[in-house]
């Protein structure tokens, strides 16, 4: 490789001075520019989340969507179906309830219309200031992913 040679002097070097600090080190003489940062989201609802897993019968593995409410077994519940998710309420003439045991059991017509899975991950949402659980499967989860993130759907 052939060295480049300029018949032109080379320019000096500006080197930024500071003034000396009483210790004897250089002072900074301007601030560094802070990048802006976006605003960090802020929690709008007073949910309690848990992941979870129902079993073949429809059972919910975690009581503590349950114990957030103050739910007890016997509970009479109204469980309806919206976008995919059940909507789990506290209903004093409800036909579904808690069982004996403290679990909450899925009904299999809620989990066939709501497309939910033995074994399968479940987002439960916990509302304790409307008195109501709402289930997300990994589909719901992923329609909302991917409408709050649009760029993966690229």
């Amino acid at each position: 490789m052939d060295a480049i040679e300029s018949s032109a002097p080379a320019a000096p070097v500006a080197r930024p001075t500071a003034a000396a600090s009483p210790a004897g080190g250089p002072l900074a003489t301007a601030a560094l520019p802070i990048p802006s940062l976006q605003q960090r989201p802020k929690r709008l609802t007073s949910a309690r989340y848990t992941l979870t897993r129902c079993n073949r019968h429809g059972r919910l593995a975690s009581r503590h969507p349950l114990r957030v409410l103050g739910w007890c077994a016997g509970q009479a519940l109204t469980i309806l179906t919206d976008n995919g998710s059940p909507l789990i309420r506290a209903a004093p003439n409800g036909k579904e309830a808690i069982t004996a045991e403290g679990f909450l059991l899925l009904p299999a017509a809620v989990r066939r219309r709501c497309g939910i899975n033995h074994g399968e991950p479940l987002l439960v949402a916990s509302y304790p200031d409307r008195n109501l659980i709402i289930i997300c499967t990994p589909a719901v989860i992923d329609e909302m992913t991917l409408e709050r993130f649009g760029f993966l759907n690229e």
